[in-house]
């Protein structure tokens, strides 16, 4: 098999040790990279020459940026791939990068750091790039993860086009299983053709008794799932230890300097001392007066038990669950007023905002939801357990706690794509902007416990993937959780790596779903 590995920052490490276990077993021929992060990579060909030492096709998104900043876009070019293609703007409104501002990495910053023309020239010098890519490389598949580039979206259309099988890993948010799917959209085509198997009587028939006792463990408490931040009124944020502060601080001084001599070069590159201030000071100062401004109007626990309401659980921003899965639903506030207005006399809509989002956008943002008559803001603080349990119904755009609500025995509204939709109504329901209201009143009433169903969803899900430490392990997230408690040294590197390829060599033969 010959593959291309589409990479972003920290994803370049075990694709690449994934490449070599593939080519252990006999089944890679040869391989080719297309590489986002200019400073991770340059990292880590210090540290694994191996890398280039094969001459493998290598392909570099902060080259096709430096080229597109200069020349006009050719319309007629871009018109032509766009007719063959669908419109070209959903690869760059998939890439935070682009859409967004310098700072999103670290706070609310919805200003595009790129004008109409540069953003064109980026599509047409991306394609251009790939094409080069694909023609050398030559893959019989596609391999990446999940999609937070316009080069990875523009890749898997790419495929598509010419008929390459496309495999995108994305975390399933059960337990730390992986799944392979077929496009870089949700739902899964696999796990929709596994689900219709189990429901006709065939299917992973294993996985039923594992999807069960995975069902009875949410219910008992443990709805987490590798790489979940938990709920705090501040910001997610390393350790400081003062031991350590001068190295960091020598570190820092280096880090901004290669930044000022290159940083301009590579839109992945954020501002060293800007990020690490932001981490250590601008935030937490951020998340204290959003606190001290919010606090006395939060609903608490004691504030539960007696209100009717429905529960909106906010998206950290930017995020691949908006920006790829559903582009519709980018204002989050507008998503939260149309969902309010839908609800019946007398119910509320009650609002929490993402973990990793604490300490990133200002007080008007949140004062702008409190806008809302019939809307309140949950305190931070509170576990999603309790405002999902005390809800008449959650309603998400593409969330977890919605997958979690409804294991949970909760009805569930969805604005956006999600893995879970295909659970179905009565328990979850997909609703189109414009029938949001009718929606609600279904839900409403026509709500009624379905176990089997879930099982089923669960066991298609679980059937179809593989339990891998990505987030905690192979990727070395700090403080990213772990469903078994332990850490990632207590598990070898490789081991990780070797389950990953033993998930990837069966999505290699026999038919694949076109994505």
């Amino acid at each position: 098999m010959r593959l291309l590995f589409l990479t972003q920052g920290a994803s370049l490490a075990p694709f690449h040790d994934l490449a070599l276990a593939l080519w252990r077993r006999g089944r890679l021929e040869a391989a080719g990279y297309y590489v986002s992060d200019s400073r991770h990579f340059d990292s880590y060909v210090e540290r694994r020459p191996d890398l280039l030492a094969g001459g493998a096709p290598i392909a570099k998104e902060w080259e096709i940026v430096r080229r597109a900043r200069a020349g006009a876009p050719d319309l007629e070019r871009l018109r032509a791939l766009e007719a063959a293609w669908g419109p070209l703007r959903a690869s760059i409104v998939a890439d935070r990068r682009l859409v967004f501002g310098p700072r999103a990495t670290y706070a609310q910053d919805y200003g595009s750091r790129f004008d109409e023309r540069t953003l064109l020239r980026l599509v047409e010098e991306g394609v251009a790039e790939l094409e080069r890519l694909f023609d050398a490389v030559k893959p019989d598949a596609v391999l990446s993860f999940i999609c937070v580039t316009f080069g990875e979206h523009l890749a898997w259309r790419m495929a598509r086009a010419r008929g390459i099988r496309f495999l995108n890993l994305r975390p399933t948010r059960i337990r730390n299983y992986v799944h392979w799917g077929e496009s870089v959209h949700e739902p899964s085509a696999r796990v929709r053709a596994a689900l219709a198997e189990l429901e006709a009587g065939g299917g992973p028939r294993e996985a039923l008794a594992v999807a069960r006792e995975q069902l009875a463990s949410v219910r008992a408490g443990d709805a987490r799932y590798e790489g979940v931040i938990p709920a705090s009124r501040r910001p997610p944020a390393a350790p400081f230890r003062p031991g350590a502060a001068l190295a960091r601080a020598a570190s820092l001084w280096r880090e901004e300097r290669a930044f000022r001599r290159e940083g301009h070069l590579d839109h992945h590159l954020t501002r060293p001392l800007d990020a690490f201030l932001h981490r250590r000071l601008w935030g937490p100062l951020r998340a204290r007066a959003v606190d001290r401004r919010l606090r006395g109007g939060y609903v608490g626990t004691g504030d539960l038990a007696g209100l009717g309401y429905a529960f909106f659980p906010l998206h950290v921003e930017p995020e691949v669950t908006l920006l790829v899965y559903s582009p519709h639903c980018l204002n989050q506030i507008e998503a939260a007023r149309l969902l309010a207005q839908a609800l019946p006399a007398g119910m509320t809509l009650v609002v929490k905002d993402h973990p990793a989002a604490i300490g990133k956008r200002p007080v008007s943002y949140y004062e702008k939801l409190l806008e809302i008559p019939n809307l309140r803001l949950a305190d931070p603080a509170l576990a999603s357990r309790e405002l999902v349990e005390g809800a008449r119904f959650v309603a998400t755009i593409a969330g977890s706690i919605g997958l979690e609500a409804a294991l949970r025995g909760k009805p569930v509204l969805t604005l956006g794509a999600t893995p879970f939709e295909l659970i179905g109504a009565p328990l979850v329901r997909r609703a189109a902007m414009d029938a949001v209201p009718a929606a609600v009143a279904e839900l409403l009433a026509g709500f009624r416990p379905d176990d089997e169903s879930l099982v089923r969803y669960l066991a298609a899900v679980i059937g179809t993937s593989t339990p891998v430490d990505w987030y905690s392990v192979l990727l070395k997230k700090s403080g990213a959780y772990r469903p078994d408690g332990a850490t990632a040294a207590d598990e070898a590197w490789s081991q990780q790596v070797e389950r990953l390829a033993d998930s990837v060599v069966p999505c290699l033969q026999g038919d694949w779903p076109r994505g």
